[in-house]
């Protein structure tokens, strides 16, 4: 029940509330103990002869990674999720979508600067 809540009250991304949503999807995360998928590199998977421990932080990651790919793809609007590069990583994922809102406000900050000096 609370997976439901939390990424229920994450709102869907339209564009110009890229900050709203990156908060809600890093408490939304942080709340699961998933926010470790948005933040490191994917661990390299265990040998077969690595300790239980190793193998089951492996496949906590791994279930992390796929739940929060799900969380943030479910709270994209489909015009903007069309325009971002999908990915089954789920940091990398975040990346494409953190590198095209920053592009986006580099360009609208350009056009605003542009508009300022007449």
């Amino acid at each position: 029940m609370a997976e439901q809540v939390n990424h229920n009250s994450i709102e869907t991304l339209i564009g110009s509330n890229y900050t709203k949503w990156r908060e809600d999807v890093e408490i939304a995360l942080g709340l699961l103990d998933y926010e470790m998928v948005i933040e490191e590199e994917a661990p390299a998977k265990p040998a077969a002869t690595a300790s239980a421990e190793a193998k089951a932080k492996y496949a906590k990651w791994i279930k992390a990674n796929k739940m929060a790919i799900l969380i943030m793809r479910r709270s994209i609007s489909p015009s903007v999720r069309g325009s971002i590069t999908p990915s089954d990583n789920a940091k990398k994922f975040i990346d494409s979508i953190v590198e095209k809102f920053q592009e986006s406000k580099k360009a609208e900050i350009g056009t605003y600067s542009n508009g300022t000096t007449h």
